[in-house]
């Protein structure tokens, strides 16, 4: 035979023979882990497995080596086969505590709390002194949102062993969905004198400091958790909140990326950066953070929300109420969805939907002002004054101080022409908060209904310098073409078309830049934009009228009626009508009816 044939033959023999040893060690490590129940990695983890259910092929009716492979698959992350495997070794075992936890805990990674809490409370009632099934249950009512109940299991796990740190963080963290902050510090200073450099009891001190409104302190606590632990994703994204409510915008967007960059797959970290981007106005990277926290969890209630928000700040109705919609498909309870939702029917004149979910808040909350206070609002778009007072009525027993509620009630009064009441009702708010913007403008409306113009100028004025609002400057330089009708008109239009580009999307910006183009002869255009207004915004007398104005000035005369008419019915106050008697051949019924209620 040819010598490298040998030589060939010879070292294929060998590899074989390392292949065979390898294989052998493998395999001896596989039953050496088996019998121990460690592992490192998943490489071992499988090894684990495989020998594991070979045995089991052996020996069928073994719990043992069901409880290993369940733990070992758990390992993996397969929960459905760890449960599978904890299942049958409970058909042998049936009141095993170790066994029913081992499947809670596997039902809890599943999110499947009500089994889980099943399975704990089967473990308590063999041992009610078993300290893991009262921290697992705990943890599964507060997955299930049932923060009381976590409570209680973390207190009675506290006293069962009170040098346990975790269990002091875990509670703390259900007080704080509860916005119980105090009780949240204390547990958390408990658990820091317990162990000084524990990084989580350090967040979850800045999350107390943070639900009371410290947010300094809350920066701070979060910062000594970094210090403690740098590569603490959930530390920069509490400290990036802080920042953020602090606004130092710049400091929280650096923490944001931060804690993404940590945890590329960080689905909150994701959603509060799109927030923060979303009050910036930077909407395409809100949208954006908003799609990739929903590409990580696509059941986080609150980025569909957040998403949906944002398409109806941008005016996109049909899409913000599938995103609202959606969202109530995963938490049919959630009530700003509700709220929302029932805004978008409204704008996409669906009413009587808008009433279904404003009840369904009622129904969800009866005891929050809010509730009647988001019906009231309903009603109030359905013209249904009588009933929107009728819940506001009821809100503010619940809440005597509430200025949105007090506000709101002046509006519906003065609809239903009870100025007196109105003004009682404002003359209240303003006392409570003498800065209201809302609520200047509300005595600002009055002011108008009772014809004192320079007043109602004022209220406006103050109004716009606290919170510059588009319906507010519309409604300031439309009493400046009521109160100076010599001034330039160029002069009225531009500040008119600066009011519009300070939030072009809103329905108040397209009248506001169809009155500018009315001021400068365009009239067509004019239309098209008040058209536009008439799309995107709820049934509105401003729009009617400058409609009127508009035909009126196109010769257009009988559409013109129509208009003023229809403006004539929602109630616009008289001081506003006073354009129309410059129009060189207006409406002989609407000049008529304009006189009259000035007079």
């Amino acid at each position: 035979m040819d010598g490298g044939l040998i030589y060939l033959a010879g070292f294929l023999l060998a590899l074989l023979f390392v292949w065979l040893l390898s294989a052998e060690i493998r395999a001896l490590l596989g039953r050496r882990q088996a019998r121990s129940g460690t592992y490192r990695t998943l490489a071992e983890c499988e090894r684990v497995i495989d020998e594991l259910s070979k045995r089991l092929t052996r020996e069928p009716r073994s719990w043992e080596i069901c409880v290993r492979r369940g733990e070992a698959f758990a390992f993996l992350g397969d929960h459905q086969q760890a449960i599978r495997d904890f299942t049958r070794a409970l058909s042998a075992r049936q009141e095993d505590a170790s066994i029913l936890m081992r499947r809670g805990r596997s039902y809890y990674k599943l999110r499947k709390f009500d089994e889980a809490i099943w399975d704990c409370t089967r473990a308590l009632a063999n041992n009610p002194h078993y300290i893991p099934a009262y921290g697992l249950r705990g943890q599964a009512y507060f997955g299930s949102d049932a923060y009381e109940l976590a409570v209680r299991d973390y207190t009675r796990s506290i006293e069962l062993n009170p040098e346990y740190v975790q269990h002091y963080i875990n509670r703390g963290q259900a007080y704080y969905k509860l916005k119980q902050y105090r009780e949240m510090l204390q547990d958390s200073d408990h658990a820091l004198r317990l162990k000084p450099d524990s990084a989580g009891a350090h967040v979850n001190r800045g999350q107390a400091y943070y639900g009371l409104g410290k947010y300094e302190m809350a920066v701070e606590e979060n910062g000594q958790a970094i210090l403690l632990n740098p590569g603490y994703a959930l530390a920069y994204l509490n400290r990036g909140r802080a920042h953020a409510a602090n606004h130092a915008d710049e400091q929280a967007l650096l923490d944001f990326n931060k804690a993404i960059t940590l945890n590329p797959r960080y689905a909150r970290a994701y959603y509060h950066r799109a927030r923060l981007y979303q009050g910036l106005h930077q909407y395409t990277r809100a949208m954006q953070d908003y799609q990739q926290a929903l590409q990580v969890d696509p059941h986080y209630c609150k980025a569909l929300y957040g998403r949906g928000l944002l398409a109806y700040e941008q005016k996109d109705f049909s899409t913000a109420l599938k995103d609202f919609t959606q969202t109530l498909t995963f938490d049919p309870r959630c009530v700003p969805a509700l709220t929302a939702r029932s805004l978008c029917y409204i704008y996409l004149k669906q009413n009587n939907q808008a009433l279904a979910d404003a009840r369904q808040v009622v129904e969800i909350e009866p005891e929050m002002a809010a509730s009647y206070l988001a019906r009231a609002a309903i009603y109030g778009y359905r013209r249904e004054y009588a009933l929107a007072l009728a819940d506001l009525d009821h809100a503010l027993k619940l809440d005597p101080k509430n200025v949105n509620v007090l506000t709101r009630r002046c509006e519906m009064r003065m609809r239903r022409g009870r100025l007196a009441e109105a003004h009682a009702d404002v003359t209240r708010a303003l006392c409570f908060d003498p800065n209201s913007p809302a609520a200047l403008y509300a005595r600002a409306c009055y002011f108008l209904r009772v014809q004192e113009l320079d007043q109602a100028r004022n209220d406006l004025q103050l109004s716009w310098s606290n919170a510059p609002d588009v319906t507010t400057g519309l409604l300031l330089h439309w009493l400046r073409l009521v109160m100076h009708p010599d001034q330039q008109k160029g002069e009225i239009a531009d500040a008119l078309e600066q009011v519009a580009a300070s939030d072009p999307r809103q329905a108040e910006a397209c009248i506001c830049r169809g009155i500018a183009l009315y001021l400068r002869g365009a009239c067509d255009d004019a239309l098209r934009q008040l058209a536009r207004a008439e799309t995107i915004g709820p049934e509105s007398e401003y729009v009617y009228f400058w409609q009127g104005m508009v035909l009126s000035a196109l010769g257009r005369g009988v559409e013109a009626e129509l208009a003023f008419e229809r403006t004539h019915d929602l109630g616009l106050p008289a001081a506003l009508w006073l354009p129309v008697l410059r129009i060189p051949h207006a409406p002989i019924s609407m000049g008529e009816c304009v006189e009259s209620q000035w007079a």
